[in-house]
Parts: structure tokens; sequence; C-alpha cells
């Protein structure tokens, strides 16, 4: 076959060249004469196989196209550039490609996907915790434990089906333990997973998130059996101590306290108290100042100076003092200690370390063990970034410390209720307002389900705490009605507490003595008849101070008792004696002088045979029992009946100022009652002493308020008034 001649540019001489490119080794052959084409057969069955007849074939295969050996590569032909060369001055335009282009998106990572998810779930459930609390919707309290069912599945679905890193692994554990233990009662799935935790942190010495395993273990161990739980921590707190970890022996040795004072009924004192004895220690040691001044304070409850770190630290002192003064009751320390509390209150206000949802920080002293080692304290630790350690506690919010002290103001001054213009009435009245409008909205960010009903349910226990010490002071000044209506609302909020709980047994009591202040004695005695078989165990040592309350009220109820059938015309009067007897012992003896008061009172006055000694005594004790206390009902009770008992009839100066001393007490106290029964004495005083002038005008004023105050056809008087008013002199 001939080639063509060279090409004529000389660009391209060298792809003439034989030996560079040599000339294939096929060669094309065409044929001479082309036949005419002949009549094809077709058969069906051949040509067109078909799928259901069995003798089909199928056609010969095609030939298979096989690439040349090598190929002639087509030359370059030069492009002449006709375009201008371009100007440095001038910017080229950038190329924009607009072909379509697929976005490269990086690989999923499902384990974090499902812990965002779990986190989202919990969010969405906590948000509505006081809600739902308050509105005890069936289906929104299903739809809540559905969110936090499916928050739980994201977090076990990563940790059976993804390795993690150790650490990560062993965040996504404690977090799973920590929901468990606060929205379920799956304590030995809890253990399990705070198992595994702890073993995973001690293998790759993650002694941080160990630690708060343990702390969450404790707590989950201690709703089951609080001995084991100490036990745990007498274990756990020398390992701490070995590793030198301080904030965290801060932390376990103040757990170990509080666990301490969780228990109804503690036993071990010598060793609580042992407990805090090294932590005074360890803070002295180490120059701790703040903390050796909480656990000083705490101990010895002094009068504390102002930290400025922690104003709700000041505040709790100033509150356990005053709880301490009121405990044995002394009003004009108890004052002193109320303006100090007012006074920290007042200076809180402005600290911007008082924080609205109770928590604060205790600072100590940072150490290098910890700044190595500790990077996430887990909200029992608060490690700054530039590396200080601080104890984070956890106590009431703002408002409900707020409504706390009005609930000590209103204790305070309800000695003095009747004649400072019912104070304590007011404080009562305002605290529970505020109380009630915390409970009728969401007051703190998201919470639990849980901890949003136990906040609900101390709040709703505090208003009732209000209502009841409201009722003792309507019945202070004689307010039946008040106390009744009062009484009625109380029983209808009353309906979801705990049978067993002390405010039931403070109603029952309180439903005794507005039965008897409205004159219904027989009603009156068989509701202090079950208060005093119920809770008088006085053959019993007292082992919480509940128990000793309850037992404190079954007291009162039969000194009450005492004080209805102490007529002699009483068909239960001849149990008066042993009535007295019972509980005489306990009454001298008692921490409350009102208690010596009361008694002593009934003593001298239910027991007729008594001589004119003895009388004369208990009275005198009874006296000076009421002046400590500053109780001026029993005051007025105790003058009002010495002055019948020994001024009766007397002509002397004497007996007209121990009238007047009766009346002026008796309108001290604000009891409208004793009021009208010390007019009626005292108009009997002057009439004797031939003063018939004042001891007319005196006697209108009785008769006036007597139709006011006791009508005798529907409200008789107690015993003592009306043998007093009765045997008055002519």
């Amino acid at each position: 076959m001939d080639y063509p001649p060279p090409y004529p540019h000389p660009a391209y001489a060298a792809y003439a060249d034989p030996r560079r490119y040599p000339p294939p080794t096929f060669e094309v052959q065409v044929p001479a004469q082309r036949a005419p084409p002949q009549p094809q057969q077709y058969n069906n069955y051949v040509a067109y196989p078909s799928q259901y007849d069995p003798r089909a074939q199928l056609p010969p295969p095609l030939p298979q196209y096989s690439p040349p050996q090598q190929y002639y590569p087509v030359p370059p032909h030069p492009v002449q550039n006709t375009q201008p060369p371009p100007n440095p001055q001038i910017a080229p335009k950038p190329v924009i490609d607009y072909a379509p282009q697929e976005e490269q998106y990086p690989a999923l990572e499902y384990e974090v996907l499902l812990l965002y998810l779990s986190e989202e779930y919990l969010r969405a459930a906590h948000d509505r915790g006081m809600t739902i609390a308050l509105g005890k919707n069936e289906l929104e309290v299903q739809q809540y434990h559905k969110l936090v069912a499916s928050g739980l599945a994201c977090l076990e679905s990563v940790l059976k089906k993804w390795r993690l890193r150790p650490r990560q692994e062993a965040i996504a554990r404690l977090r799973y333990a920590s929901i468990l233990y606060e929205e379920t009662e799956n304590s030995m799935e809890t253990e399990e997973q705070l198992g595994k935790g702890i073993t995973l942190c001690d293998r790759n010495r993650l002694l941080d998130l160990k630690y708060q395993m343990q702390y969450l273990s404790i707590r989950a161990t201690h709703q089951k059996s609080p001995k084991a739980a100490m036990k745990s921590l007498d274990s756990i707190i020398p390992e701490i101590e070995a590793y030198q970890h301080v904030a965290w022996v801060y932390a376990f040795r103040l757990l170990r306290m509080s666990l301490f004072l969780e228990t109804p009924m503690p036993n071990d004192t010598s060793s609580a108290l042992q407990n805090m004895r090294q932590v005074s220690a360890m803070a002295s040691h180490r120059a701790d100042h703040a903390a050796r001044r909480a656990v000083a304070q705490a101990r010895s409850l002094q009068t504390m100076h102002s930290i400025s770190e922690a104003p709700q630290l000041s505040a709790m002192i100033e509150i356990l003092d005053v709880l301490c003064v009121l405990s044995e009751p002394s009003p004009s320390q108890a004052k002193e200690k109320l303006n100090a509390l007012h006074a920290v209150m007042n200076s809180a206000k402005t600290n911007p370390h008082w924080t609205t949802n109770g928590t604060f920080q205790l600072p100590i002293r940072p150490d290098a063990n910890s700044n190595n080692t500790l990077k996430n304290g887990g909200g029992v630790l608060n490690i700054a970034e530039d590396g200080s350690i601080s104890i984070t506690f956890t106590w009431l919010p703002a408002n409900d410390v707020i409504v706390l002290v009005y609930f000590l103001t209103g204790l305070v001054y309800s000695f003095e209720n009747s004649y400072n213009g019912s104070r304590a009435e007011q404080c009562f009245i305002s605290g529970l307002q505020m109380s009630r409008d915390m409970t009728s909205y969401r007051s703190r960010g998201p919470q639990s389900l849980s901890s949003a009903v136990t906040a609900l349910s101390s709040r709703r226990l505090i208003q009732c705490y209000f209502q009841i010490h409201l009722i003792f002071t309507f019945c202070a000044r004689a307010d039946w009605s008040q106390a009744q209506t009062t009484l009625n609302k109380l029983n209808q909020e009353v309906q979801e507490l705990d049978p067993d709980s002390l405010v039931i047994t403070l109603i029952q009591y309180l439903s005794g003595i507005v039965l008897q202040g409205r004159g219904q004695s027989s009603a009156a005695l068989e509701v202090y008849d079950g208060l005093e078989l119920d809770n008088l165990k006085l053959n019993e040592p007292v082992k919480s101070s509940s128990q000793q309350v309850r037992r404190d009220i079954a007291i009162l109820a039969i000194l009450n008792k005492v004080s209805i059938i102490r007529d002699p015309s009483h068909p239960r009067n001849n149990e008066v004696v042993a009535l007295l007897t019972s509980v005489e012992q306990t009454c001298v003896s008692h921490s409350n002088q009102g208690f010596v008061s009361a008694f002593y009172l009934l003593r001298s006055t239910s027991i007729p045979s008594e001589t004119i000694i003895k009388t004369k005594q208990f009275l005198q004790f009874a006296l000076n029992a009421a002046k400590k206390v500053s109780n001026q009902e029993l005051l007025c009770l105790t003058l009002n009946f010495m002055s019948w008992k020994f001024f009766r009839g007397v002509v002397s100066e004497q007996a007209e100022k121990s009238a007047q001393a009766a009346y002026q007490t008796a309108q001290k106290s604000g009891n409208s009652l004793w009021i009208n029964v010390a007019k009626e004495m005292m108009s009997g005083t002057l009439e004797v002493q031939g003063k018939m002038r004042e001891a007319e005008v005196i006697k209108k004023e009785a008769a006036q308020m007597a139709e006011a105050v006791v009508p005798a056809t529907h409200r008789p008087r107690p015993a003592l008034a009306v043998e007093i008013v009765q045997k008055r002199p002519a």
C-alpha cells in the first residue's frame, strides 16, 4: 500500500518517518465485485425465538470488537493567538464553572447524633416538669415518661453498639445512671451501670469521673440501706485522702454529714461529730478559712461575720440561730436573732452571689494534685479555668428562703400578737400568699418531674404550717369564726398528704380546740381521747423530733381535757387526778416553760382538796414560768384566778390592785373572752370597795361584750371562766 507524500509543514515531517511510526501490520482487502443480495428464508422459531417454544435457539453471538494494538495520535495544529496581551493593571475575571458538582459530606457519626438526641429528649421533658406536676394530667405524665424513656434508649444504644473512648464512655454511663437514679426506681440497673463505670475509670485512671460515680452510688445506696451507705463512705474517704485530693475529701465528708441528718432516727452521733472535727482540722491545717468558718459556726452557732462569696450561708446560720431560740422560747432573745436575720436578708438582695436557684460556692485552697488530675467536678465541685476549686452547695431557692423568713417572723411575733397590731397574723398571711403565688407558676428552670413534685410538696407543706399557726393565733384571741373558716380550708388542702404526717395530728388537735372554744365540749373530748391513745407513750424514749412533737400534742390534749372535766359536776371528773399524775413528771421537766405553767395552773385549780399553801405555791410556779416565755394568755388566766381565789370579797387596796392587774393583763392578751371575765371581776371588786359609779360603767361594758363574745345558749364559756364569773361576789 502506498503512503501519502510527506507533510508540507516541516513540523509534521517527523510523522512521515516509518522508523518512528511503522506501518500497520494488517491489510485492508477490497472485494473486486459485490455479489447481489440473496433472498433469505426466515424461520419464526429460529430467527425470533419465543419463550414459550422449547425448541427455540438463540442466534449466534455477534463478533466482539478488538481495538487496534497501536494508535496514531492526531498531530496538534498550531493555533494562532489573536487576543491582545493581558494588561497587568487590569485584574483578570475569575472563571466560573457552572457545571454541577457533587457536595462532599463527612461521614455521619451516629453515636454522636444519638447522644444529642438523648439530651434533646430529656430537655424537652424537663422543660415541662413543673407544669406537669401542677396540672397532674395523666396524658401529660405519660408523654413525659415517653420522652425520658426515649432519652434513656438513645444512651443505652450508644453504650451497647459503639465502642467509645474511655472518657466518653464513662461520661455516658454516669449520665445514664444519674437519669435512672432521678427518674426511675430501678436501683439494680443504676448500681450495675455505676459499677461498670467505676471499673472503667479505675482501668483508665479517670479519677474525677470515678469520684462522681461513687458519690452518686452512695446516694443511691442510702435510699435502701443507710448503714451500708455509711460503711461505703468510711472505706472511700481514706482512699481519696491517700491521693490527697482534698476537694473530694471535703465533698465526701460533707456528704456523710448530710446523709446523717437525712436519716429519720440517727444513732451514731459520735461518729458524725468526729467527722465534722476532722473537716475542721483539715480546714485549719490547709488554711481554708471559708470552710473552717462555716464548719465552726455550724457547730457552735456563733454570730457570723459577712461572707461575701456565700450570702446563703450567712442566712442559713441566722435561721438556725432563730430556730434554736424558738425551741426554748425566749421572746427577747428571739427578737434580737430575728433582727440579725432581717439584716442579713436585706444585704443579700444586693449581693451578686445571691442566686435564685439556691446554689452557692464555697471556695477552697487549690492543690497541685487536684489541678493535675481533676478536670470535671460534675456538679459537686466547680473547677474554673484558672484552676480554682470550690464546693457546690444546693439550698432553698431565693423566694423559698423569703417565705421561710416570713414564717419565722410570724413565730417570733406570735408571743406579742395580741398587743402589737397582730403582726404575727400579717406575716403568716403574707408568707402564705407568696407561697401560693410561687406554687401557681413555674418558678424554677428546667427540672425533672420528681424534683418538681418534691419542690411542690415542700411548698404545700409550708402552706399548711402557715395556716396551722394562723389558726393558733385566732384561737389565742378567741376569734372562733375565723379559726373555723381557716380550719375548713385547711382540711380541704391536706387530702393529698400522708395520713401519718405530723400536719394531720396538728389539725386534729386544732379541731378539738375550736370545738372546745365554741362550747362543743363532748365532741372536743372525743378528739382529745383519740390523740391521747395514739400518741402518748411516755415510757418509750423519743427517737425523732416528730415523735417528740406528737408526744407534746398528746400532753396538751390531756391538759385541755382536764380543763373540761375539772368541773365537779362533770361525769368524768374522777379522771382529773389520774390524768394530771400521768403527765406531771414530763411537764415539770419540759424544756418549754409553757408546759410547766399550764400544768401548775391546772394543778392548782382542778383539785379542790388542795391546801392553800400548795395552791399558792403552784400558782407562783405557774406565774413565774409564764413570765419566762412571755405567754400573755397563761399570765391572764393565772392572775385572774389568783385575784378570784385570794381577794374575792376582800376590802383592801391589795384586792383592787390585784383585780386591776388581772384586767390589764387580759387586755394585753387580746382574748375577748377573758377581757370580759376580767371586767366582771373588776366591777365586783369596785362594788365591794364602794366605788359604785365606776363599777356600773365597767359592768355595762362587760354585759355588752358578753353578748358579742359568748352567747350563753349556744357557746358556753370554758369551765374555769364560768366558775370565776359565777362565784364573783354580789
